[in-house]
């Protein structure tokens, strides 16, 4: 559990699900003020790790003595209902990510080149180019990941070793239509493909494919980092995300009016 005696005259804290979270939580926060939208935010809110989504979630419902708290989680692959309903069991005090994790805001191609010095936009051609080649593949995976866990199949997949939910690029659609049969009579074969296949379709349509179709976590990791360190230098996935935030000049719009919400 989070010590929010430490908030003292701040009276706000922020509960995240790791360490990647608060630190570029922090460098939306320190881009905003820079931008003009907030002045002083240290001064206001506290951000705090607590470790997973069961351990926000516990940090609002334990009564605290001081302050405020909110938690804020990763959008993950959850419907529209299960959003509502967590909703409504924390009220306001639960915040929900814009995007479906935190790294999916260092993913979009024109996001990222944004993050660079001009002087080093150049070598942005090749980065680029793999990420467009690679979106699709990735995109399909997403949509995978998102029927599994709209259909209750997750957790049974996971535990069983079934490989959909990380294998990109999916196999066509007689291998995964097979491949739903074979893994358990639990499972729902064609309920799960059915959601597989719309999801699929939605996500071809979808006018921000990087932010809400695409595993941000993953993909930073296998794809993103291997682009960057190929074309500038190697670096741990935690110096690049201190480097990518570092340079930032304003917020991101969609996630600016909930950090806006918790400074007023």
């Amino acid at each position: 559990m989070i010590d929010w005696t430490k908030l003292g005259a701040i009276a706000r804290g922020l509960a995240v699900e790791g360490p990647t979270d608060k630190a570029v939580i922090e460098a939306f926060l320190d881009a905003g003020e820079r931008a003009g939208r907030w002045q002083d935010w240290r001064s206001k809110l506290l951000v705090e790790v607590a470790t997973g989504l069961d351990e926000v979630l516990r940090e609002l419902e334990t009564p605290q003595n001081v302050g405020v708290v909110w938690g804020l989680i990763d959008q993950d692959w959850r419907s529209t209902s299960s959003q509502l309903a967590l909703q409504t069991k924390y009220g306001n005090a639960l915040l929900i990510l814009p995007r479906i994790q935190i790294d999916n805001y260092f993913v979009d191609p024109d996001e990222l080149e944004t993050m660079f010095p001009p002087a080093q936009r150049n070598h942005f051609t090749a980065v680029r180019a793999a990420l467009v080649a690679k979106r699709d593949d990735w995109m399909k995976q997403g949509a995978m990941s998102k029927a599994l866990v709209e259909s209750g199949a997750e957790e049974f997949c996971s535990s069983g070793g079934y490989k959909l939910l990380r294998q990109v690029p999916v196999p066509d659609d007689t291998s995964v239509m097979n491949h739903l049969v074979n893994i358990h009579a639990n499972i729902e074969p064609g309920k799960v493909f059915n959601a597989y296949q719309s999801c699929w379709r939605l996500f071809q349509s979808s006018a921000s494919p990087y932010h809400h179709c695409i595993n941000g976590k993953l993909f930073f990791k296998q794809v993103v980092m291997r682009e960057l360190n190929h074309s500038y230098g190697a670096r741990e996935y935690k110096h690049w995300i201190a480097d990518l935030t570092s340079s930032l000049t304003d917020c991101p719009t969609d996630i600016a009016p909930i950090l806006q919400s918790l400074l007023a």
